[in-house]
C-alpha cells in the first residue's frame, strides 16, 4: 500500500485545494494530509489563519479524497519533520507554491536520499488561492 501525504494551511478550502488532494490521492492508496498548526502559519505567513487549526483540520478530514488528517509538528519542532518520521509515507506531493517545503525536505539529511516529493499542478490559482480569496468574500 503506497502512502503519501500533503502539507498545507487549507484556510478557506476551496476547489484549488479539493484538486490538489484529488491528484494527490490518484498517486497513492493512501492520502494523508498534513495541517499546518496556527502557530506555524503566524511564523511563515506573518498573518494567522482565518479559521483556526481544528476548523481546518475537520474541513480536510471531511474531504472525500482524504483518509487521513492530522496536525503538523509545532514551531518548535519545524524543520524536524518529526510528523514525517511517524507517518513513513513513500511520497510527498506539495503544492505548487510550496517551494520552500520542498528545499527544506532535500535538505533534511534524514529523508533527503529516500522520500519522493511530487510538486502537483495549480488548478485556477489566479481564482482559487486563499490570499485572493481572503481580499475577496465573494467566493
Amino acid at each position: 500500500m503506497t502512502t503519501a501525504v500533503a502539507f498545507g494551511t487549507f484556510d478557506l478550502f476551496h476547489p484549488g485545494h479539493i484538486a490538489f488532494l484529488k491528484e494527490a490521492r490518484q498517486l497513492c492508496d493512501r492520502l494523508v494530509v498534513i495541517v499546518a498548526k496556527d502557530a506555524v502559519v503566524l511564523h511563515y505567513k506573518h498573518r494567522l489563519p482565518v479559521r483556526n487549526e481544528q476548523t481546518r483540520l475537520a474541513d480536510v478530514a471531511l474531504c472525500e479524497f482524504v483518509d487521513e488528517a492530522v496536525l503538523g509538528d509545532s514551531l518548535e519542532d519545524q524543520g524536524a519533520f518529526n510528523v514525517l518520521a511517524h507517518l513513513k509515507p513513500d511520497l510527498v506531493t506539495l503544492g505548487y507554491d510550496q517551494e520552500e517545503l520542498k528545499n527544506a525536505l532535500k535538505s533534511h539529511e534524514v529523508f533527503r536520499n529516500t522520500l519522493k516529493t511530487v510538486t502537483l499542478d495549480p488548478f485556477n490559482p489566479d481564482i482559487y488561492k486563499t490570499s485572493l480569496l481572503r481580499r475577496d468574500d465573494s467566493v
